[in-house]
């Protein structure tokens, strides 16, 4: 085992809590991990390779007139053939899963903007009704203010009619003398 193994293993042994290293570990179980790592590292790189396969083996035209042995205008010369590729070409692209996960991730991002926008509404909304919110108690305030002003001018006209009637019968009484 060289020293860039034991530091990946020293690493996955401290994300699980095993913070001594593999040093500290009984023999036995040193040989276990490192067989472990051993597998682990043979399965990725199978898979890695799997995907390389994978990825690369997208339907084309290139590789079709290779494999038969034919030319390629045989094919555009052929509108069947054509058709049956290209035919065959989407639906390869359909069920690529990469190609899938590229298209999900594409929505989720369209998804997580979506529901950015929504809570940008709902705050403007929220201000919006607390600003309403405030006006009203304003104008509640301002009626309130405009009825006692309202009530105190019906008083002083009243007063001023009564002022104003007690003065017209001192006048009339003056004027006819004692």
């Amino acid at each position: 085992m060289d020293i860039s193994d034991e530091i990946v293993i020293n690493i996955k042994l401290k994300a699980i809590g095993e913070t001594n290293g593999v040093e500290s570990l009984k023999p036995n179980v040193q040989k276990y991990i490192k067989g472990i790592e051993e597998i682990v590292r043979g399965l990725d790189l199978s898979r890695s390779e799997s995907l390389k396969t994978y990825k690369n083996s997208a339907i084309n035209k290139s590789y079709i007139v290779e494999r038969l042995g034919i030319a390629r205008q045989t094919i555009y010369n052929n509108n069947i053939l054509e058709r049956y590729i290209e035919y065959s070409r989407e639906q390869q692209l359909k069920s690529d899963l990469f190609r899938r996960e590229a298209m999900l991730i594409d929505r989720i991002v369209e998804l997580e903007h979506q529901i950015y926008l929504m809570q940008q509404r709902d705050a403007s909304i929220e201000h919006l009704s607390y600003q309403l919110q405030k006006q009203n108690e304003q104008l509640g305030e301002q009626i309130t203010t405009n009825q006692k002003l309202e009530e105190e001018n019906h008083r002083l006209s009243n007063e001023l009619l009564s002022y104003n009637k007690r003065n017209k019968f001192v006048s009339i009484k003056n004027d006819r003398g004692p």
